[in-house]
């Protein structure tokens, strides 16, 4: 069964796994080890056999330096980091007011733009938070779009725009709670920033959004923004999803003012550019971000929960008062990490290759966390182990989409009910109110074991590489290419031996393949990136 080994859970980076110039003790992945993971964690595809032997006979003392770069500018790194972008930005129609595939789909496209030209993740950040003010944007609108509520004052929807704007590149989703009360009495367990932010603080930086007026998209029309007239922030609303807004020394209407004390001018419509600038300049920024993409490589964030960020408890030169502790696991290296996004100024590539050079990510497992693949990834690796693929039409997207690391969000794809059923069983969630998760099931297993999306595929009549290794005349090459084509190794002598034997009882190579594929797919080490 798919059952997650408890140590997996209890794994934690040990104070000494890592310094602020990578060094690391313990022993480096194997080649072999390595090349399946940074496939995983770069593209979301497992490697083929060839691959896998190419890397292995190459003499060059850099080699993996070489496929690093190599796998940065493929054409699945960006499939894998269009869709990470996806989850980061919550594009999702679950998220979006009407849920039109329309605004999913414009928002899709410019974020998979975006990645494979390289655009900095801090020019992301501006794009989608400016949008147009003067008139609606429908590629990057979706962000704020969907923060839309139908029901209550307007002050409701400024509040979410702040709210997701904060957490999503601030990592500070406490703000969320503090707009409906000061965080004194309620957040002194979780967060010391919290703790001493008030609501009053928290709705001045809602007031940024104050003229920002974003509608939903209606059947095949996108989501976007306008510039709206108002009277501001008020302070004297009785209705809603929040406590009564109450006046207080701000009067009535509230002017914004970001978290640092400074404010904008007079001019309303340059408020939202005021406060873009402001959110990408925080130091807040460049951590949540570094924090994030650290996860992203090693399993666990430097600082838990990634999206909890306490920015009173970051900073290792001015460290909180006892009984508070630093957040972050090693506080000087994410400070370092999020200097070097700032130099780069942003760069996606520069800091994936950073991370995916140094010691620290390529040291042997279980020492790097080992991590279960995402939805996505299971179906490609099944995909690319057989050679079958389906061929998905998404709603209103150009081209058909084969990977499903391709898709737009975790809905699709709504044309095929049997594979959404499979995804969805891994945890995909809907990046919105439902979070992606490894944990594992039973409906996991039987997925697995009896689904006709495994099934289907793991027949020799259907599957080329499957005709072409029961095609092979010896037996012991048989299973070596097997082991490489799902789990990206060669077998152990113990696995061998049952191997053989298995296909000398089989009666078939036909067979044989058949049931070694099937239980090469149902093996714990096949769901993993270790």
């Amino acid at each position: 069964m798919l059952l997650l080994p408890l140590y997996f859970a209890l794994l934690a980076l040990p104070q000494n796994f890592v310094n602020d110039e990578f060094h690391t003790e313990g022993p480096q992945s194997s080649d072999i080890e390595f090349n399946r993971r940074i496939h995983l964690d770069l593209t979301g595809r497992i490697p083929s056999p060839r691959q896998i032997r190419e890397f292995i006979a190459n003499p060059s003392p850099d080699k993996r330096d070489q496929l690093i770069d190599h796998l940065l500018q493929s054409t699945e790194f960006s499939d894998k980091w269009t869709m990470w972008m996806g989850d980061w930005l919550q594009n999702s129609t679950a998220g979006i007011y009407g849920g039109t595939t329309a605004t999913r789909n414009q928002f899709y496209l410019w974020i998979r733009a975006g990645v494979r030209e390289g655009r900095s993740l801090r020019a992301f950040a501006t794009d989608v938070l400016l949008a147009d003010q003067e008139s609606a944007t429908a590629q990057t609108g979706g962000f704020l779009a969907s923060t839309e509520v139908n029901t209550g004052p307007k002050e409701d929807s400024w509040d979410n725009m702040f709210s997701k704007s904060a957490t999503v590149f601030l990592g500070l989703s406490h703000y969320d709670c503090v707009l409906c009360h000061s965080g004194q009495g309620h957040l002194e367990p979780v967060s010391l920033w919290g703790s001493r932010t008030s609501r009053l603080e928290a709705q001045r930086m809602a007031a940024f959004f104050t003229h920002t007026f974003s509608y939903p998209g209606i059947d095949d029309e996108a989501a976007g923004l306008q510039f709206y007239a108002t009277n501001g922030y008020r302070m004297d609303t009785d209705s809603g999803n929040r406590p009564n807004r109450i006046p207080s020394d701000g009067g009535d209407v509230l002017k914004p003012a970001y978290r640092d004390g400074s404010q904008p001018g007079g001019d309303p419509t340059k408020w939202r550019a005021f406060f873009t600038t402001k959110i990408v300049d925080d130091p807040m920024f460049a951590r949540n971000i570094a924090n994030r993409l650290w996860k992203q490589l090693f399993g666990l964030a430097l600082a838990e929960p990634f999206d909890a960020l306490d920015p009173a408890r970051l900073d290792p030169a001015n460290p909180p008062p006892s009984p508070w502790t630093l957040q972050a696991s090693h506080p000087a290296l994410l400070e370092k990490l999020a200097q070097s996004l700032r130099d780069s100024d942003f760069d996606l590539r520069a800091m994936i290759r950073l991370l995916a050079r140094s010691a620290a990510y390529q040291m042997a497992s279980p020492s790097h966390l080992p991590r279960r693949l995402d939805a996505e990834e299971i179906h490609d690796a099944i995909v690319t182990a057989t050679g079958v693929a389906n061929v998905y039409t998404i709603s209103n997207l150009p081209d058909p989409v084969r990977w499903a690391m391709q898709a737009p969000d975790a809905s699709e794809p709504l044309d095929d009910h049997d594979t959404k059923d499979f995804l969805d069983a891994f945890y995909r969630g809907d990046r919105v109110g439902i979070p992606r998760s490894a944990a594992s099931s039973l409906l996991q297993s039987l997925k697995l074991l009896s689904d006709p999306f495994v099934l289907s595929r793991l027949r020799v009549t259907a599957s080329p590489v499957l005709q072409r290794i029961a095609a092979m005349d010896s037996p012991d090459g048989m299973v070596d290419e097997l082991f490489l084509a799902f789990l990206s190794r060669y077998p152990s002598e113990s696995e061998k031996w049952e191997s053989l034997d298995a296909i000398q009882k089989a009666g078939s190579h036909q067979r044989a393949v058949e049931d070694l594929a099937w239980a090469l797919v149902n093996r714990t080490d096949f769901l993993f990136c270790y």
